[in-house]
């Protein structure tokens, strides 16, 4: 990983590769944090865009030398504590709280965006030959199954096997008085 002053420099240029470094080193812990002091994790996502937007525009705004770290933490601090603070007084509406409890900042660009939203999981794309495969192995052992509990049983009554009770007693005493007439 790249030293702090470099990196400082390049977000303080506008270096978007420079936010998405960021990120992916401190992205996790933010959003850990934010879920760990019982945000949800909607609310959780929207701390972590917030604090990475913040931060990206306070670099840009101070020339001041800054402690990058020390900057995210303390900005994840805050806004998880706003958020806890707005739900605890009613004044977030539970439906809008991942959306709205955190105030947004309009995004810096739209390849920022993207950096920031958090993680999102890639689903395995479906295979529908494969899924076809899978069910058709399923449907045959299920045809088979009856076949050949039918044909074991034939042939031990018909004295070519050994008698072993494969429920066929069970299946005699239940089902075949059903079918009697009398």
């Amino acid at each position: 990983m790249e030293d702090q002053a470099s990196l400082l420099s390049r977000l303080r240029a506008g270096d978007e590769d420079a936010l998405r470094t960021l990120y992916r080193s401190h992205g996790r812990s933010v959003y850990e944090a934010a879920v760990s002091s019982t945000l949800t994790e909607e609310e959780a996502r929207g701390v972590v865009k917030s604090v990475f937007v913040e931060v990206f525009r306070e670099l840009q705004s101070s020339e001041a030398s800054a402690d990058v770290d020390a900057l995210i933490v303390s900005t994840a601090e805050i806004h998880i504590a706003t958020v806890l603070s707005e739900r605890d007084a009613g004044s977030v509406d539970d439906a809008q709280a991942g959306s709205s409890a955190v105030p947004q900042p309009a995004s810096p660009g739209a390849a920022l965006q993207s950096v920031m939203e958090g993680p999102k999981k890639q689903k395995k794309p479906k295979d529908p030959a494969r899924r076809q495969a899978v069910l058709s192995i399923i449907a045959g052992v299920l045809l088979l199954l009856p076949v050949l509990w039918i044909l074991l049983g034939t042939l031990m009554g018909l004295g070519l096997l050994p008698k072993v009770d494969l429920g066929h007693a069970a299946f005699d005493r239940v089902i075949f008085p059903l079918f009697y007439l009398n």
